[in-house]
């Protein structure tokens, strides 16, 4: 075998959960909430970077709505350069966030969680509010490489993740730390199934 051989093999083998290979070429697609997510779909999720008052959140699902768009971001914990910066009301803000999804038919919310309580915020959250719609916790460029929340997340089989491409390191980095930490505990390729679907899923979209 040759150095280029070697070196191709020792890339499958990292990233055997993402990628495609002999025996397994389908592209990872899930449906969450009744929502298709695959290579060839294409998804528009606009929302708020940081979630204020209960009245901005209904205009914009109210907006989302008549847009004929099922998808939203909502930034409860919204991680800011400066200090000063608004960032959410964190889990204040998600009983309504929550019931206003529901009552405007958004059936799937990305977003960003920065500590590990907040996957269980979310949850207890959601629980109360009747699970109106679904989150995907987003994993922001900030976090790719906050391995212990990469782990946590990855360990729950309640949301499927969103991983965004890190700040500052490679694209190889970016899938180590992030995509392949998320997927390698718990998530196998197409296989998850979502609590009240039927539909297989990944872990992790990059």
């Amino acid at each position: 075998m040759n150095a280029g051989s070697r070196n191709v093999s020792k890339a499958a083998d990292e990233f055997r959960i993402l990628g495609r290979r002999k025996g397994n070429e389908e592209p990872i697609r899930f449906t969450y909430q009744g929502v298709d997510f695959h290579p060839e779909c294409f998804h528009v999720v606009a929302g708020l970077n940081a979630v204020d008052t209960r009245e901005y959140t209904e205009q914009t699902f109210k907006a989302l709505k008549s847009a004929g768009q099922v998808c939203a971001r909502m930034g409860a914990y919204k991680p800011r350069t400066s200090p000063y910066s608004f960032q959410g009301y964190g889990k204040q803000c998600l009983p309504y966030v929550f019931e206003l999804a529901g009552k405007y038919g958004v059936r799937v919310i990305s977003m960003e969680v920065t500590r590990n309580e907040h996957v269980d915020e979310i949850r207890e959250a959601l629980a109360a509010a009747g699970d109106p719609c679904g989150v995907m916790l987003q994993i922001g460029t900030r976090n790719t490489q906050n391995f212990e929340l990469l782990k946590t997340v990855g360990s729950q089989r309640d949301f499927p993740i969103l991983v965004k491409r890190g700040f500052g390191i490679t694209l190889h980095e970016s899938l180590l730390a992030s995509a392949s930490r998320c997927t390698s505990r718990s998530w196998p390729r197409n296989t998850w199934r979502a609590p009240e679907t039927a539909t297989s899923s990944s872990a992790c979209a990059a």
